[in-house]
């Protein structure tokens, strides 16, 4: 994918993504999970302090400057309650109801992939291949919906934009 000047912040999502398939074909399954959660959490907090939506955002969570959006997006400790308390109510927000059943459909995939994740991390888990293909696909879903709320966004704004003579 080319990026354009007001997509290049969603290069690392991608790139992480990328290694996590790298490493899904190199069997190396805790890599692939980690690298596909990495992907999925660089892609939420592009969305939240770094896109044209940051504003929005800070209107919906009630907050006043960027120190206290970061506060409350540090303080929803895992993957699935930054999606739940930033990403539901933006897609609210905007009327995406198709993309609200989108990431209803995923969310039990991404809550057990990011499970996974931590077990990795703090148990010393080992992952097979059923979970990582199942983490890789969570993750390429997620990544293509907020990539969709983005691309459409900017086409809002770009199309409110009155026109210059």
């Amino acid at each position: 994918r080319v990026f354009n000047e007001h997509q290049e912040g969603l290069q690392l999502s991608y790139d992480a993504f990328d290694a996590s398939v790298i490493f899904y074909y190199k069997e190396q399954w805790n890599l692939a999970i980690l690298l596909s959660v990495i992907a999925m959490e660089s892609m939420i907090s592009y969305l939240v302090f770094n896109s044209p939506l940051k504003d929005l955002i800070m209107k919906i969570r009630k907050c006043r400057n960027e120190q206290e959006l970061r506060k409350k997006f540090k303080n929803a400790l895992s993957l699935v309650k930054k999606v739940s308390q930033f990403l539901s109510p933006l897609l609210k927000e905007l009327n995406y109801n198709d993309l609200i059943n989108e990431l209803r459909t995923i969310m039990k995939d991404l809550n057990n992939t990011y499970n996974l994740r931590s077990m990795i991390l703090h148990e010393g888990y080992k992952s097979c291949k059923e979970e990582a293909e199942k983490a890789l696909n969570v993750a390429s879903e997620f990544i293509k919906l907020a990539v969709t709320v983005f691309d459409r966004f900017n086409a809002t704004e770009i199309n409110s934009v009155p026109a210059t003579v």
